[in-house]
């Protein structure tokens, strides 16, 4: 098996044994960090994606708060034209009770006159009454009279004269008296009649009045819900007014939380060209040959991959140029043999250039004397091989060894089975 040591020289050792390393090699950069690459880009784009979404979501949001705020505000302006009509409204009951007690009032004391003239008119009725007694008895007095009087007329007839005379007058005066007992009767009946509507006038004026005196009672009341409403109505324009604030201070957070999320999209959609833009110069994807620049047109960086297509094998870019970044031998040998024609002298074969040995017949060749190996793919002889010679290509895998520790190192950091026999024999 052969081994590149730091000079790119290859140092067969056959015995199959333990082998040696320098530190100061670097490892070759496998796919697998490509890959990495690859993903954490892929990372960077969806994360910027992500946060340009919740930019706009949150845009919207902010919108949507400061909709809300304006509405709140008009809200605010109704509730207290409200309260300013309300308080007008309840201003006006007030008034209105006002006016309903004065006139409950009036009309107690229209109540209390017509009640007066109802038994004014009561008290007429009952003088008349007795006034028509009177008349009725003086009539009767006088018709009496004229009796006597005739009876006296036989007796003196100079007196029968003037005693008739008398009669006739007295019996017009009684007629008088008569008709006005019949007139002052009437009289008391109407009279009556009139108290009897007088005092319903007085029974609806009273009613009338009660009704009044209730409703401005009720209007007092409404008066005093309105003034309550209209407080109520202040206290939600107020609320309202605070709300709207609120509304407003949410609106500017939730601008100044949109401005945020906008910067820190534009940052993550920013690294993530930068990152993407940093892998694309790392990993230059699959060629049909080498390039001699990167996917930008700019000048190749040390570390940079890519597969070639025509080979089939990745390719890193180191300070010599392209080398292969993995060996093309699959395992650690590959061996094939050939039999030749008269004069071959070149044998297909793939192979890392220098971990390569032929034997023709048997015996092992020196190499870049005895054939060149130079291309990878191909060994040439020297000189053509005879009919049917045998011919065996026996090509190693390249790699190189990592993170360890050469042998004076390990000495030095780890105690050896001298070191600890002395030690033993120091501690008795």
């Amino acid at each position: 098996m052969g081994f590149r040591d730091q000079n790119n020289k290859v140092a067969p050792i056959d015995d199959g044994g333990n082998f040696d390393t320098d530190t100061n090699v670097n490892s070759v950069t496998s796919t697998s960090e490509a890959a990495a690459n690859a993903l954490s880009a892929a990372n960077h784009a969806a994360g910027a994606l992500a946060a340009k979404i919740a930019a706009e979501l949150a845009e919207t949001n902010a919108e949507t708060a400061e909709t809300n705020a304006e509405t709140a505000e008009t809200n605010a302006a109704t509730s207290a034209t409200n309260a300013a009509t309300s308080a007008t409204n309840a201003a006006t009951s007030e008034t209105n009770a006002a006016t309903s007690e004065t006139n409950a009032l009036a009309s107690a004391s229209a109540a209390a006159s017509s009640a007066t003239d109802a038994q004014s008119s009561e008290d007429d009725a009952a003088t008349s009454e007795t006034n028509a007694a009177n008349s009725a008895a003086a009539a009767l007095v006088s018709e009496n009279n004229a009796a006597t009087s005739e009876t006296n007329a036989a007796t003196s007839e100079t007196n029968a004269g003037t005693s008739a005379t008398t009669a006739t007058t007295k019996a017009a005066e009684a007629l008088a008296s008569a008709n006005n007992a019949a007139t002052s009767e009437t009289n008391a009946s109407t009279s009556a009649t009139n108290a009897a509507s007088s005092e319903t006038s007085v029974s609806a004026s009273a009613t009338a009045a009660a009704t009044s005196e209730t409703n401005a009672a009720t209007s007092e009341t409404n008066a005093a819900t309105s003034e309550t409403n209209a407080a109520t109505s202040a206290t939600n324009a107020a609320t309202s007014e605070t709300n709207a604030a609120a509304s407003a201070v949410a609106a500017a957070a939730s601008a100044t939380g949109v401005s945020v999320f906008a910067d820190a999209a534009e940052v993550s959609a920013n690294n993530a060209a930068a990152s993407y833009d940093a892998f694309d110069d790392r990993y230059l994807g699959a060629k049909s040959s080498a390039p001699t620049l990167d996917n930008d047109g700019d000048a190749l960086i040390i570390g940079a991959l890519y597969f070639n297509t025509t080979t089939g094998f990745m390719y890193v870019y180191s300070s010599s140029g392209w080398v292969a970044a993995g060996s093309s031998v699959n395992g650690t040998t590959e061996r094939q043999t050939y039999i030749a024609t008269a004069n071959q002298t070149t044998f297909s074969v793939t192979y890392d250039v220098d971990y390569v040995d032929v034997y023709l017949n048997g015996v092992k060749l020196l190499y870049n004397t005895d054939f060149t190996a130079s291309s990878g793919t191909e060994i040439v002889l020297s000189s053509g091989a005879a009919l049917n010679d045998v011919v065996d290509i026996v090509a190693y895998g390249a790699f190189v060894l990592a993170d360890h520790y050469t042998r004076v190192q390990s000495d030095l950091r780890y105690i050896t089975s001298d070191d600890s026999l002395a030690l033993s024999i120091a501690l008795g």
